[in-house]
């Protein structure tokens, strides 16, 4: 899927350890698409992707391409892009 708009916000790190025991961080931005309904998505990298996060700033159009998929949980579904 391709995302495309402005770069509203950069979201602090996350990270912690897994239940493997792998430790883990992830970076999110927000992208401002210009609809007219929803138009913010949050985009989040995990790992070596967010080096490419770092390079970045507020107010840069941007063109992400990105997986899109969802997780059930109790008859509810849950998206991470």
């Amino acid at each position: 899927m391709e995302i495309s708009g402005k770069l509203v916000k950069k979201l602090d790190v996350e990270s912690g350890t897994s239940k493997a025991g792998k430790e883990w961080s992830k970076q999110s931005i927000v992208i401002d698409t210009g609809g007219e309904f929803n138009n913010e998505v949050c985009v989040s990298a995990f790992g070596d992707k967010m080096e490419s996060m770092n390079k970045l700033e507020i107010g840069m159009e941007v063109k992400i391409l990105c997986n899109v998929y969802s997780r059930e949980y109790n008859g509810r579904y849950f998206h991470n892009i």
